[in-house]
């Protein structure tokens, strides 16, 4: 979150996940971080307690690869990796 409001900003344009650009663009980059941290700490504490849930590992591991998906641009614009 900090690393989208530090090279994104309040320029919805350049975000890559299509949820988080619709609310940078409502709502600004501050208020967007607290949406996202709303958002995602219950489900993070949802999936803590339904661990034993397979059908629940397998949710999260899906979430977990479309996130990372998304985050590849990072890895160019930090010059991590040059594709």
């Amino acid at each position: 979150m900090e690393l989208t409001r530090h090279y994104i900003g309040d320029n919805w344009r350049y975000e890559s996940f299509p949820p988080m650009q619709v609310c940078i663009r409502e709502f600004g980059i501050s208020a967007s971080t607290w949406i996202s941290r709303a958002c995602m700490y219950p489900i993070f504490l949802a999936f803590l307690f339904l661990r034993h849930k397979i059908w629940a590992c397998r949710v999260l591991l899906v979430i977990t690869i479309l996130y990372w998906t998304s985050m590849l641009s990072w890895l160019e614009i930090l010059n991590i990796v040059k594709f």
